[in-house]
Order: C-alpha cells, then structure tokens, then sequence
C-alpha cells in the first residue's frame, strides 16, 4: 500500500533516480514472467548478454546505487523476499551499462531450514546486499561448462 510516506521519499530522490524508479518498477512484472516462463538459465542465456566494460573504482559507488534503487522498486512491487529477481533484474542493467556483473548464489550458514540466497557483485563486491552477506552463506561454485 502506498502511503503518504511513501510519495514524501519518493520525491526526496533526484530526477534520474526517480525515473530509474519508475523503469525498475515497471519491469518487476516482465521479469518475473519470464524468470517464471523460461528458469534462470535458459533466462541468462536469452536476456543478458555478456559486456565487458572498464569501469573505475568510483563507479561500484554508483552499481551500488543503481542496486539501492532496484532492491527499492522490486521490493515495492513484488516484495522483499524476491533476491532473486532483484539480482537478475541488477545485473541485466548493469551490463547495458558496461559492467561485468557476477550474480552469486548462496546457502545461509548454521540454522535448520535451508534459505537460499543471491546476490550481485562487481569486481568482488557485493552492489546489492549488505557488504558481508558472503560470510553468512556458503558460497555455490558455478559449474563447469
């Protein structure tokens, strides 16, 4: 539900984040059908093409923000339990960008129920998660092709 609170932030952002926003947003519906309809690989394969871009150092600060900002329109419009559509939504926009994106898969460490996890990292860091979340999940290696 949308609130006042809500319109108030909303409207704290700059012009290009809120239009950023507002594109994430409007893409939380296409990407869940076609993670849905096609599963996460036959999706990477299709959707996100690999780029290889230099990029300094100043510019994770930025692949962080755009993270900030996708974790806030997917957590709006599909909930906050969603890291997965969040990471593939992140790391498609960031490599239209020229980054080189890596989405990493976790399993959370210790308790009893099995909590899967992901998460994008550029250049080794996390750009959409706390900057520790590798520590409290096992990390799975991706396979060889």
């Amino acid at each position: 539900m949308v609130t006042t609170r809500h319109i108030k932030r909303f409207f704290e952002y700059s012009g290009s984040d809120r239009l950023a926003l507002v594109s994430f947003g409007l893409r939380v519906p296409f990407y869940q059908l076609a993670l849905k309809s096609f599963g996460y690989q036959r999706f990477q394969s299709v959707f996100i093409k690999s780029r290889s871009g230099e990029k300094t150092a100043n510019s994770i600060e930025h692949a962080k923000h755009q993270g900030h900002l996708v974790n806030i329109a997917v957590g709006g419009m599909a909930g906050s339990d969603n890291c997965l559509l969040r990471s593939v939504m992140l790391s498609r926009h960031l490599t239209k960008a020229g980054y080189a994106p890596q989405i990493v898969f976790g399993v959370g460490k210790g308790g009893y129920a099995f909590q899967a996890h992901s998460w994008v990292e550029v250049e080794g860091v996390v750009v959409n998660d706390r900057g520790d979340v590798a520590q409290a999940h096992a990390i799975f290696e991706a396979p060889n092709k």
